[in-house]
This record gives structure tokens, C-alpha cells and sequence, in this order.
């Protein structure tokens, strides 16, 4: 057959380009994971992944080279170095007292065949990722996406697993000597070269999953690149099972499912950094303070904790309340996706300093704090990436019903990621210290971003900008921007846009409502943001007394009656009774203050517990109040409304950390529930105010009949 010239095989230019352009990244990272195996290969034979000096019993100083198959042991004393060779195959030697634990030999097993499964498996994807250059259906390149991050996975695991053999060291030295005071052999480890060398391979097939899931994009008939693309992509037909399975999908891509996942993600990683970190906190204010003669303990270094959560508060709310509304401007204008970004990045940023602040290697001082502060709230903070989100769903269903349900969607999967984030965090927390805990979480992170990078599309809102609207001719007299300092000064200008639309005349009581959907959400923050933010804290205290695996459990049960709450409130009230979305709002107001009140009472650990059930309603006011603020206004005005909205949960951050914290640090000696209480007095003036709102608004017809 005679050969095809270039322009007779390629059938879209552009998607020829796209294609090259994916085609070079994969094999660029194909070469770098071939050098990933050479790495990993060279990890595991070099007894270098944790190193160790201590002195023991004999008062001779030991250095151990700690590896996948032994480890070098080096005794020093008045005389020259001895050094041996132990094995960790077929069993670690019992004459060793940190050695002779009954599980320590399944912890060099576990990370020994993890680490060859890991790297049979590398090489497989390597040899599976040449294949793709040849053959070029795009599920064969996606399948070796997830088989590059089984290997990302694999090769963490074993460095986790084999980091934590050392504290099955600590568990059988204690349980030998009787002794816990003098044996810690966490203070004395730091990672070595063999260590990294393995983390360097975890980030090359994170990276290569990416790529080749980047890559996996597939040609259909005249967008395919070329001929050969668009046969090799063609759906392959085999039989009734695979007809219904079509069908599936064809149903799940009408549901336009697109912030969904992503939201989860990011919800399951809050609550993991959420559980950590009052602990990584106390570590660090003990680290950090000398204990005043006379004072006591856990009351000094709660304190400590909350101040230092209002210093972040100061710096960080006030910068991220003028930003998001520039942002939010920005949106209406450009689309959603841009600022839903940035608002994760700041996330990742945040966490990245958080982790240099707690980690006791780095341990850097507790003044960077301000710096973290700082750079999240000019980057928008994580209420941004969830102002644009609410926004991106409102602008995918345009009907008022369908937008209802679907935050309500939104709000569901929010919970569930928490839920899985709690429970995940309860069972990592025996193998994986805190701090670990909190590098995988900012990985997940990472993930994040990228997963809204590539697979979200950038939707630019359906209706003008009011501008445009008010004067149609504007895009002869503003040309759309060409550079940097245009974009930000157009960001500048929405700014006063943003505000505007609370000033605007509306029909009937439209601007009033309102603005009490801004007061809701700002309420919504100041109660319920300072009942998340302090629950952790507060409970460390007696007579509770809790740890992290017990905040853990509350944090798990928190998101599954969170979500019985929404689906039966959702079934109840929107379902079965037809409720308005105004008097709904009034049902979780009321609920989110009683679940205050009753751990301002509380002095058992079951009684917070039994609150979950009684807040469990307030899930739904954050949906609903933007379906109802939605009503309210034009559909170009959404992104405005909602980043103004996120403006009030940032002020009402401000206003919780200025006065709600600082009541709790004036009154916590003398009643430590006191500013439960007041939380729920707040909430049923705000109960009161929503009531009339929904009198008034049925009578005016504002909202849609249910």
C-alpha cells in the first residue's frame, strides 16, 4: 500500500499539534521512569534509609544504617569502631533488645516484598507505556496512568512501612526495660540519601501518571488528529454487556459531573489536616514555651494554640476578604476555573508551611505563620476555591430546582469527603506519624490542583456582564484584555462591581433579603466556623481528655450524620412537605445553635457526641442559602454575590477570632463552656430574623413554588 504523506493522514492540524505536544511530554517522562527504576533498584540495596546514633546501656555510642535488608551497626567506645553487618532475613537477630519485638519481623517483610512488588510493577509500566507509542488506543495509555500510581503508592507504602519499624523499636525497648522515659529512638533518627532516592521516585510516577492520564485524551471522528488515531479509538463492540455499560456512561456524562470529585478530595484532605492539627499544634507550643511555675499544663498550651490561631486569623481574613472579591469580579467575567484554582494552591501553600513549622526536623520558628497567613490570603484562601465552586454549579443548571438539588449534591459529597478523610486518617494513624499524615494529605492536594487543571473546563458565564448589559456597545469601547496589569486592573474595577449589586434597587424586599443571606452566611462562619475550629482544641481539656484517634472518631461521625441530616432533611422538607428554601434555612439555623448549646452543657464526652445529631440539620443552610440568594439577583450577578458571600464567612472569621476566641481564653477557667452558649443565643436571634424572611418572601412569590 502506498505510503500517506503528512496531509493526506492528518485530519485536524490543531489536534495533530495537541497530540505531539502529549505524545513528547509521555515519552520524556517514559525515559525519566526507566531512570526511576535504576533508582529504586539502587534504594533498596543501599542500607541507608534512616540513620541513627544513640548511646545504650554499655554507654557506647551506636550508629545504625538502617535498610531494606539489614543494617550496618557500628558500636563505638574508648576503642576503634566495631562494625557488623545485621540481617534482617530470615528474622532480625533476638539478642538485640530493639530487635527481639514479635512484629518487627513482619514490618521488614511487609516493606521488603511492597518495595519488589513496587518495582516488578515499575518495570511492567514501563514496558506497558512503550506499547502506547505503538499501538495508540487511548485506554492502553490509561491504564498505565493508574498503573504508575499503584507504583506511586507501593513505593510510599514501603517507606512508611519501614520508617515505622523504628517505633516497634521504641514498643519493645519500653516493654523490655519497663522504662519510658529514657528510650526514643524518634529523636535521635534523620532520613538518609536512600530514603530520598525513594521519594524521588514517588514524585517521577506521580508525575508519569499525569502525563499519560493527560495524554489518554481520545480522537473522535473529525477532531482526531490523524486517520490512524481515529480507528484505533473507535469503540469496540462486544455484545449486550458492554451496550448497558454504554448506556451507564452515557447517562453519568448527562449528569455533567465536573467540581464533584473534586470537591471530595479536598474535603477528605481538610479533615485530615483538621484532625492532626491540634496535636502537631501542642507538640510545637510545648517545643516552643517553657511552662510558668504554678500554671497548669493543658490550660497554658491551649491558650498558646489559640492564640496562635488568631494571629493566622488577623493576618490571613482581611487580605482574603478583598481578594475574593476581586477574584469573584474576575470570574463573571473570565469563567470559574482560574480562581477555583488559585484557591487550592493557596491550600497547598498553607499546608507546605505548615509542615516546615511542625515538622520536628525543620521545626521553623512559630513566626512563619505569618508569612503562611500572608500568601493564602492573597492567593484567596480555601473559601474561594468553594465561592467558585457553588458558582460553577449554579452556572451548570440554570433552573432554580435543579441547582437546589445539585448543591445540595455538592453539600452531600462534602460530608462524605470528610467522613472518608476521618476514617482514613483514624486507621493511618497506627502505622503513620501525624506529620506523615499531613505530607500525604498535601499530596493529595497537589493531585487536586492538577485533577482541576486538566479535566475541568473552563465555563465563562452564560449572560453578559452587567456592563455589557447596561451598555452593549462596551466591547468596542473595552477591548478584552491583553496583558497582566489589564486583567488586574479590570479585577480592581469589580471590586466596587461586586459590592454594587447590594445596592442596587430590586423589586419588593429583594435587597433586604439580601443582604440577610449575607448575614446567614456570615453567621454560618462565625457560629459553625468557630464550633469546627475550636471543637478540637476545646476538647483536649478535662474532663474530656481527648486524643487525636478520639477526635478522629468524631470526626468521622460528624460527616455520616451531616449527610443522614441532609438526605432526610432533603427527603423531609423539599421532597415530601415542599418546604421553601427560607423557612428550610430557619430549620438549620436553629439546629446548627442547639448543637452549641448542648456542648456548652456538656461535661461527658458522650454528650458532645450525641450533639452530631442534633446539629445535624444545618448541612443543608449553606446550599440553600446561595439557591435562595439566587433568586435574588441576575444570573451575571451570581459570581459577584457569591464571592461577596465568601466575604462575609472571612469577616465572620475575623470577628470570631476578635471576639468569640478571645472570650473563650478570658472565660475558660472560670465556666469552659461559656461561649457555647453564647453561640446559641446568637443563632436563635438570627432563627427569629429568617422566620419573618420567609413570611415575607412566600408572600411576594420570590422564591420558586416548591
Amino acid at each position: 500500500m502506498e505510503r500517506l504523506t503528512h496531509e493526506e493522514r492528518v485530519l485536524n492540524e490543531r489536534s495533530y499539534e495537541d497530540v505531539l505536544r502529549r505524545r513528547r511530554m509521555m515519552f520524556a517522562c517514559c525515559l525519566i521512569a526507566w531512570l526511576a527504576v535504576i533508582i529504586l533498584i539502587a534504594a533498596m540495596a543501599i542500607p541507608k534509609w534512616e540513620v541513627l546514633t544513640f548511646t545504650n546501656i554499655d554507654w557506647e555510642i551506636v550508629r545504625v544504617e538502617l535498610g531494606v535488608w539489614g543494617e550496618w551497626r557500628q558500636t563505638t567506645n574508648t576503642s576503634r569502631p566495631i562494625t557488623e553487618w545485621i540481617p534482617h532475613f530470615p528474622a532480625p537477630p533476638a539478642h538485640l533488645t530493639r530487635l527481639a519485638g514479635e512484629d518487627l519481623k513482619h514490618y521488614y517483610r511487609a516493606q521488603a516484598v511492597i518495595g519488589i512488588i513496587g518495582l516488578v510493577l515499575l518495570i511492567a509500566t514501563n514496558l506497558l507505556a512503550m506499547y502506547t507509542f505503538y499501538h495508540h488506543r487511548y485506554t492502553y495509555k490509561r491504564l498505565t496512568a493508574a498503573l504508575y500510581f499503584v507504583c506511586t503508592m507501593c513505593v510510599l507504602a514501603a517507606i512508611e512501612v519501614l520508617s515505622n519499624s523504628v517505633d516497634e523499636w521504641n514498643t519493645t525497648v519500653v516493654a523490655k526495660s519497663q522504662d519510658e522515659t529514657h528510650w526514643d529512638y524518634d529523636a535521635v533518627r534523620e532520613s538518609g540519601y536512600a530514603k530520598y532516592m525513594a521519594y524521588s521516585v514517588v514524585i517521577i510516577c506521580a508525575l508519569s501518571s499525569l502525563t499519560f492520564l493527560y495524554g489518554s485524551h481520545k480522537q473522535k471522528g473529525e477532531n482526531a488528529a490523524t486517520a490512524e488515531f481515529e480507528i484505533e479509538d473507535r469503540p469496540i463492540h462486544m455484545g449486550r454487556l458492554m451496550s448497558v455499560l454504554r448506556r451507564g456512561w452515557k447517562q453519568v456524562k448527562e449528569w455533567d459531573i465536573r467540581t464533584e470529585p473534586l470537591i471530595f478530595f479536598l474535603a477528605a484532605c481538610n479533615s485530615v489536616k483538621g484532625i492532626v492539627t491540634p496535636s502537631l499544634s501542642e507538640a510545637k507550643m510545648k517545643r516552643t514555651y517553657i511552662l510558668p511555675p504554678g500554671a497548669k499544663e493543658k490550660t497554658f498550651y491551649n491558650k498558646k494554640m489559640v492564640l496562635w490561631d488568631q494571629n493566622y486569623d488577623y493576618v490571613n481574613l482581611p487580605i482574603a476578604c478583598i481578594i475574593g472579591v476581586i477574584y469573584g469580579g474576575y470570574s463573571d467575567h473570565y469563567g470559574r476555573k482560574w480562581p477555583m484554582l488559585i484557591g487550592i494552591l493557596s491550600v497547598v501553600l498553607d499546608t507546605a508551611f505548615r509542615i516546615l513549622i511542625w515538622h520536628p526536623e525543620t521545626d521553623w520558628p512559630l513566626q512563619w505563620i505569618f508569612a503562611a497567613a500572608s500568601l493564602a490570603g492573597f492567593l484567596g484562601d480555601f473559601l474561594l476555591t468553594m465561592s467558585a465552586i457553588n458558582a460553577y454549579v449554579t452556572d451548570q443548571f440554570p433552573d432554580k430546582k435543579t441547582a437546589s438539588l445539585r448543591m445540595i449534591v455538592v453539600s452531600i459529597l462534602f460530608s462524605l469527603g470528610q467522613f472518608g478523610g476521618s476514617q482514613l486518617a483514624d486507621w493511618l494513624l497506627h502505622f503513620v506519624s501525624e506529620i506523615n499524615m499531613l505530607i500525604i494529605v498535601e499530596g493529595v492536594f497537589v493531585f487536586s490542583f492538577f485533577f482541576g487543571l486538566f479535566l475541568i473546563d473552563n465555563r465563562i458565564p452564560a449572560a453578559l456582564p452587567l456592563q455589557q448589559e447596561e451598555n452593549p456597545s462596551l466591547d468596542e469601547i473595552v477591548p478584552p484584555p491583553k496583558n497582566v496589569i489589564e486583567v488586574a486592573g479590570r479585577s480592581f474595577v469589580s471590586l466596587w462591581e461586586s459590592v454594587k449589586i447590594f445596592f442596587r434597587p430590586r423589586e419588593g424586599h429583594r435587597r433586604l433579603f439580601l443582604w440577610l443571606c449575607f448575614v446567614a452566611n456570615f453567621l454560618d462562619q462565625f457560629v459553625f466556623g468557630e464550633e469546627k475550629g475550636l471543637i478540637g482544641t476545646y476538647t483536649r481539656l478535662s474532663p474530656f481528655n481527648w486524643d487525636t484517634h478520639t477526635y478522629a472518631q468524631y470526626k468521622s461521625w460528624r460527616p455520616i450524620v451531616q449527610i443522614i441530616g441532609l438526605f432526610v432533611g432533603t427527603l423531609l422538607f423539599k421532597k415530601l412537605f415542599r418546604l421553601r428554601d427560607s423557612l428550610v434555612i430557619t430549620f438549620a439555623i436553629a439546629s446548627m445553635g442547639l448543637c452549641a448549646v448542648a456542648i456548652g452543657l456538656a461535661h461527658m464526652t458522650w454528650v458532645i457526641f450525641a450533639s452530631l445529631p442534633v446539629g445535624s440539620l444545618h448541612g443543608l443552610l449553606n446550599p440553600l442559602t446561595y439557591s435562595f440568594m439566587s433568586c435574588l439577583i441576575e444570573q451575571n450577578e451570581i459570581g459577584k454575590a457569591f464571592a461577596v458571600s465568601s466575604i462575609a464567612q472571612k469577616l465572620a472569621g475575623i470577628a470570631q477570632t476578635a471576639i468569640l476566641q478571645n472570650i473563650y481564653t478570658a472565660t475558660v477557667d472560670w465556666y469552659m463552656g461559656f461561649v457555647w452558649l453564647l453561640m446559641g443565643g446568637i443563632t436563635a436571634i438570627a432563627v427569629a430574623i429568617y422566620a419573618v424572611v420567609h413570611v415575607i418572601a412566600k408572600r411576594e412569590g420570590i422564591e420558586p413554588d416548591p
